[in-house]
C-alpha cells in the first residue's frame, strides 16, 4: 500500500488506516485463503531498490576493484535516488521552518500597542485595492500562513526521516547478505589462518553495517545543517544586526566545548560497556566452575577480580552521568546565553536602544532553530567518522 500512496499520504502515513482497522475484526477461517504470494501480486518493489551485490557482481570475475571508493560508487547507484530525495525534503523543511519567526514578527507586530492607531472611522466610496504589502501585514494572513508552513514542514521532515530510515535499513541488509555471501564462498583455510576471525564476522555483521545504517539516517543533517545556519544568521543579522553576529559567535565558541563533552560521553558509555561485558564474563566463569573454587579455596580470589571489574564499571558509570549532566545543562544553558548577549549587545549599540516586542520573539524563534543543528553537530560529525571507519573495513574484507 505504501508503494501506491501518494506523496501526502506516505508523508503523513495515512495509507496506514486501513491496515490498523482490520485489527480489531475477528479473523475467520475462510479468511485465511485470500492471501496471495508476494510474486503474484501485482505491484512489485520499485528497481531503486536492488540488492548491493548486483552492483558488486557487475564487475568481471577475477578484477580488481576499480580504486578504493568502488564501495560508495556502489551504495550510490543502489540507495542514490531516495537519499537525494531525503536530502531535498529536509532542506525544504528547514526553510519552511523560517517562515514560523517572520511570521510571529510579524503577527505581534500587527496587535501590538505602538501599532495601534485611534482613527475616526472612514467611508470609502468605490473599490479600494489592497496592495500585496498590506496584504501580507495582516495578522489573521500571517496565521494562516504559519499554520500551512507547519504543516508543510512536518509533513517534509516525516517524509525525509522515512525515505532517509527506510534507505538505513535497506543498506545494511544488502551489506548484510554481501558479506554472508563472501563468507559462504570463503575458503575455510583463511578463517583457520587468521585472515578472517569469527569476532571479525561478527564486527562486519552486526557493528559495521549499523555505523553505514547511522549514517544514512543521519546524511540529511549534514547537508541541511549549514544551510540551516547560514539562512538564520542572514535573518538574525537582519532583525538585530551587528548584536546578532555576536550571539551567534557566542554559540560557535561553546560548540566545541559541546562537542568535547559528547565524545567524552560517547567514550564513556563504550568503556561502561566493556566493564560491563567483563564483570559478566568472570561472573559466569565464577559459576560454571564453582565446585573447582570450592575444592581448592579460591571464592575470594575470584570475589576480588569481580569486585574490581565492578569498581571501575561504577567509576564509568560515575563518569558517564556527570556528563551527560553536563550536556543537558548546555543544551537548555547555550540558547539563554546567546539570546541574553544579544540582547544587551543590541540595546547598548543600537541608536534608539528599544527592543521591540517583535524583534524580541523572532529572535527568540530564529536563536532556537539555530541551536538545534548545532546540537546535532556532534552526533553527525562521530557517526561519519565511524561510518568512514566502517567502510574502509567493509572494502577491505569485500574485496
Amino acid at each position: 500500500m505504501e508503494i501506491v500512496a501518494s506523496f501526502v499520504s506516505s508523508g503523513r502515513h495515512i495509507y496506514s488506516d486501513k491496515k490498523m482497522k482490520p485489527s480489531r475484526k475477528v479473523l475467520f477461517h475462510h479468511q485465511t485463503f485470500s492471501f496471495q504470494p508476494l510474486n503474484n501480486t501485482a505491484v512489485s518493489k520499485p528497481s531503486r531498490k536492488q540488492n548491493i551485490s548486483e552492483h558488486l557482481r557487475s564487475r568481471p570475475q577475477g578484477t580488481a576493484p576499480p580504486g578504493p571508493k568502488w564501495i560508495w560508487q556502489a551504495l550510490r547507484k543502489a540507495f542514490g535516488r531516495p537519499l537525494i530525495l531525503s536530502i531535498m525534503l529536509r532542506v525544504l523543511a528547514d526553510l519552511l521552518g523560517f517562515v514560523g519567526p517572520l511570521c510571529i514578527s510579524g503577527i505581534v507586530h500587527h496587535i501590538s500597542k505602538d501599532n495601534r492607531t485611534i482613527q475616526q472611522p472612514m467611508k470609502l466610496l468605490g473599490i479600494y485595492f489592497i496592495s500585496s504589502k498590506e496584504f501580507l501585514e495582516n495578522a489573521y494572513v500571517l496565521a494562516v500562513l504559519l499554520f500551512f508552513a507547519l504543516l508543510l514542514q512536518r509533513t517534509f521532515l516525516q517524509a525525509s526521516y522515512y525515505a532517509a530510515i527506510e534507505t538505513g535499513i535497506n543498506l545494511r541488509g544488502a551489506i548484510q547478505t554481501k558479506i554472508y555471501n563472501k563468507i559462504m564462498r570463503m575458503c575455510t583455510s583463511n578463517m583457520s589462518m587468521g585472515e578472517l576471525t569469527v569476532a571479525q564476522i561478527c564486527n562486519l555483521v552486526a557493528i559495521d553495517t549499523n555505523q553505514l545504517m547511522w549514517f544514512f539516517f543521519l546524511c540529511p543533517n549534514l547537508w541541511a545543517m549549514p544551510i540551516q545556519i547560514i539562512v538564520g544568521v542572514i535573518l538574525l543579522y537582519y532583525l538585530l544586526g551587528v548584536s546578532a553576529l555576536i550571539g551567534a559567535t557566542v554559540i560557535a565558541v561553546l560548540a566545541p566545548v559541546q562537542y568535547f563533552v559528547a565524545t567524552k560521553l560517547s567514550h564513556t558509555q563504550k568503556t561502561t560497556l566493556e566493564y560491563s561485558g567483563e564483570r559478566l564474563k568472570k561472573t559466569n566463569e565464577l559459576l560454571r566452575g564453582v565446585k573447582l573454587l570450592k575444592l581448592y579455596a579460591w571464592e575470594n580470589i575470584f570475589r576480588d577480580s569481580v569486585e574490581e571489574t565492578r569498581g571501575r564499571e561504577l567509576s564509568s558509570l560515575r563518569a558517564f552521568a556527570i556528563y551527560t549532566s553536563i550536556s543537558m545543562f548546555m543544551n537548555a544553558a547555550i540558547p539563554i546565553a546567546a539570546v541574553l548577549t544579544t540582547f544587551v549587545v543590541h540595546v547598548h549599540i543600537s541608536e534608539d536602544g528599544d527592543l521591540s516586542p517583535a524583534v524580541a520573539f523572532a529572535s527568540l524563534s530564529l536563536f532556537h532553530i539555530l541551536v538545534t543543528p548545532l546540537f546535532l553537530l556532534s552526533s553527525v560529525v562521530r557517526s561519519t567518522v565511524k561510518a568512514l571507519v566502517s567502510r574502509t573495513w567493509t572494502r577491505d574484507r569485500s574485496q
